[in-house]
């Protein structure tokens, strides 16, 4: 924790690292860049690391939310599949009616144990359980139905019971997550107040108070969803990906690999995306910082605000300070 606080209380900002120089050359800028690149995110990596260690404590709620992310995950490829189902059977029924005519489908449907023969061709992974349970439901509850309709019927129970599953499981991974980051952010905060009061009084005098409730505040409470959120985010995606990959590829081996042809495309946009944006960001805990220490100046000294009659140029000096904050906040949105 000391290590975090004096990489974001620097003790002496007066001391300037030595600028070094860009090498000439494309080839060597190039080398140069990707070596400042990959100090960042060795550097990125340790912090965020050390970060987690706040999460020791809670390991029993993060492998819950771990489980129920899991689970939430493969439940929402079911869904789908079912609207996939639904759509064959739609094409199978206009076959038989266009073939057979309406009269000889129903009545053919309602006589005959076994359901209508389908085409030979690929199926999704679920569609058997669905049509076996269709077919169960058909012959021992409503033999004397439509069976497409009895189909149908089956198809919106299923899919609105793994809807609702999937929801619920993400209501209840909610409450838990919530709890989960408040709780580490108590303990950040309080370890960051313990640390400030052993601080020397040299670091509150070349310091604005604004700034410094700044970073206690906001900064720890924009912690909040870094710690764990990303890594239960991480892996969630991940097994969802190997659940659509592994769809994908049983169906269509030879689409999924056209497909993923885009992957590197879509990679080293996002990472530059991610770059640009975090630029954006510190940018904006500077000018949220700088906006706190304006207006704790101003409310500390309105004394001498009122008495040197300087209302208007507090007020025109704090505009500007908004509208910067403000117009970063609109370009990250953007």
């Amino acid at each position: 924790m000391h290590g975090y606080m004096h990489r974001h209380f620097p003790m002496d900002e007066s001391k300037e690292k030595p600028v070094e120089e860009i090498p000439k050359g494309m080839l060597n800028r190039l080398r140069y860049k990707y070596r400042e690149k990959l100090k960042k995110a060795v550097k990125a990596g340790k912090t965020y690391f050390r970060l987690l260690t706040y999460a020791k404590p809670y390991l029993f709620l993060a492998f819950i939310v771990l489980v129920l992310s899991g689970v939430s995950s493969i439940t929402s490829l079911f869904p789908t599949q079912v609207m996939g189902v639904a759509i064959d059977e739609i094409n199978l029924a206009e076959k038989i009616r266009s073939g057979i005519g309406i009269r000889e489908t129903n009545s053919s449907f309602q006589n005959h144990d076994s359901p209508p023969a389908r085409p030979s061709n690929k199926t999704l992974p679920v569609a058997p359980l669905v049509r076996k349970i269709a077919d169960h439901v058909w012959k021992n509850w409503m033999p004397e139905r439509n069976r497409f309709i009895v189909v149908f019927g089956v198809l919106t129970a299923t899919f609105l019971f793994f809807h609702l599953f999937e929801n619920g499981i993400s209501v209840i991974r909610g409450f838990i997550m919530t709890k989960l980051g408040n709780t580490l952010t108590f303990d950040m905060r309080n370890n960051v107040y313990d640390h400030l009061q052993k601080l020397s009084l040299r670091y509150f005098e070349d310091r604005r108070t604004g700034d410094i409730m700044s970073r206690i505040v906001n900064d720890i409470d924009s912690l909040q969803d870094v710690i764990v959120g990303p890594v239960i985010w991480f892996i969630t995606d991940i097994i969802r990906l190997v659940g659509v990959l592994y769809f994908c590829l049983k169906w269509d081996w030879i689409m999924t690999v056209l497909a993923l042809l885009v992957s590197p495309v879509l990679v080293s946009s996002t990472m530059a995306f991610g770059m640009f944006m975090r630029k954006k960001y510190i940018l904006l805990r500077q000018k949220i910082g700088e906006l706190n220490s304006t207006i704790q100046d101003n409310i500390s000294g309105i004394r001498t605000i009122k008495g040197f009659a300087r209302e208007d140029y507090e007020y025109k000096r704090f505009n500007n300070i908004n509208k910067e904050n403000r117009d970063l906040h609109v370009q990250i949105g953007y």
